[in-house]
């Protein structure tokens, strides 16, 4: 008898501290109640958190309004747990959220994970000028994009101002009548950021292209913006007095334009 009791007493132990130790499940419950706050509570006490531990977690604190809380869980969510799943997209989209600019997305994210992840991974490698890795992804996305969304994304991260070019001739060669003033505001921004000579140049014979669509011409808003464009070129190429002039034109046909106000000063 005393040989069963003293073989019974670490089973005991070990039961008890199976009951007192944190676990996922009872977290679980008080989530499912919305409980948020006993969850993580719990979770808290896991000293070697499994993904599962840490995707509730991440739940707990995006339910409970919480969300800049979740942003670490999440990070070690998608280190931890590569293969594809409904849980890796909710924690990919969830994250992208939260950090849409962050450069840890390189470590945790991967092409598979979407159309977005692969948008965010273009501008993260593009900040950190990893080139190969952004033309990569940026040959992906042109295969799924249109034209417009394409611009604004070559636009937010730019690596190659030619490549930026040729698709804003292409777009122009298949335009539609309803995207023209976005095709204009698209082409006033490429003019902010244009650094080449010989892409400059180009880019002011693209606005002499334009110009010979009378439908431009014959609309004073659209004819404003496009002579706003050509004087950014020229300012650009350091023609001062021209760009002047043509600010001046623009600013004529259209005096709403709050740039050209300050152009014209």
């Amino acid at each position: 008898m005393r040989r069963i009791f003293h073989n019974a007493v670490p089973l005991l132990f070990s039961f008890l501290l199976l009951l007192l130790l944190p676990s996922c499940s009872n977290a679980q419950k008080y989530y499912d109640k919305g409980r948020y706050d006993k969850a993580i509570s719990y979770l808290d006490k896991i000293t070697d958190p499994s993904t599962d531990d840490l995707l509730l977690k991440a739940k707990c604190y995006i339910a409970s309004g919480e969300e800049h809380k979740a942003q670490s869980s999440l990070f070690s969510y998608l280190l931890l747990q590569s293969q594809a799943s409904e849980d890796r997209t909710f924690a990919v989209n969830s994250f992208l959220s939260l950090s849409p600019n962050d450069s840890s997305i390189l470590m945790c994210l991967n092409p598979n994970d979407g159309f977005e992840a692969q948008k965010a991974l273009y501008r993260a490698y593009g900040r950190k000028s990893d080139y190969e890795n952004a033309y990569f992804l940026l040959e992906k996305l042109s295969m799924v994009m249109d034209f417009q969304s394409y611009v604004e994304l070559m636009l937010s991260s730019p690596l190659d101002e030619q490549m930026i070019l040729d698709v804003l001739y292409s777009w122009y060669n298949c335009i539609d009548e309803n995207q023209l003033q976005t095709y204009l505001t698209s082409l006033n921004e490429f003019t902010h950021i244009l650094t080449s000579e010989d892409v400059s140049k180009k880019t002011l014979t693209l606005t002499d292209y334009i110009l010979q669509n009378s439908d431009i011409t014959n609309n004073d808003k659209d004819f404003s913006m496009v002579l706003k464009i050509k004087g950014n070129i020229l300012d650009k190429l350091f023609d001062r007095v021209n760009a002047k002039i043509y600010w001046s034109q623009a600013y004529k046909l259209n005096p709403q334009d709050v740039e050209l106000e300050k152009r014209v000063q």
